[in-house]
């Protein structure tokens, strides 16, 4: 961000503590994959590691990124694992050559939510303030954290991105 420019309204995605701007990129990394054409992904990026984490030497970062991808690989939920599933999903679903549509209107997603569709999947996240409710049998095909239930519907916490099978919520 230019000095000056910030206009002060609170609304910046990444002006938050450390958890909540990490649990972000995840979902914006998800939303990033789902769109068409190709993916480019900064190394590192894949195992969650932040910009400062990230040593200068090239070769001491893919020593690290080898590293911390072997200790998350088989961890559900962890950066590398969730990166492995939607890359294998893209994949399958042929989201490189899909149509790409932006979604409005629907009754359970409130309008601070940013949706789209890309071929069958309609992906979710939740750049609001408050969680939402997936509608019941909402088939979730991968989010970039755990979804809580609550009652019958899944929760999309804030700053959680969800691909989810289109049919399943039409």
């Amino acid at each position: 961000l230019v000095p000056g420019s910030d206009p002060g309204d609170g609304r910046r995605w990444f002006s938050v503590d450390a958890c909540v701007r990490q649990s972000r990129a995840r979902a914006l990394e998800l939303m990033a994959l789902a769109l068409p054409g190709t993916a480019y992904v900064r190394e590192g990026d894949e195992t969650g590691l932040t910009d400062a984490e990230k040593p200068v030497d090239a070769g001491e970062l893919a020593r690290l990124v080898v590293e911390r991808a072997a200790q998350q690989g088989h961890e559900e939920h962890s950066p590398t694992a969730n990166f492995r599933h939607a890359v294998r999903l893209r994949r399958e679903l042929r989201l490189p050559s899909a149509p790409l549509a932006f979604v409005e209107g629907l009754d359970w997603c409130p309008a601070s939510v940013l949706t789209f569709l890309s071929r069958s999947v309609l992906v979710l996240v939740n750049t609001g303030d408050t969680p939402v409710a997936l509608p019941v049998g909402a088939e979730v095909l991968i989010s970039s954290a755990v979804l809580h239930r609550d009652g019958g519907h899944r929760m999309v916490p804030p700053g959680v991105g969800a691909w989810i099978e289109a049919g399943s919520v039409s």
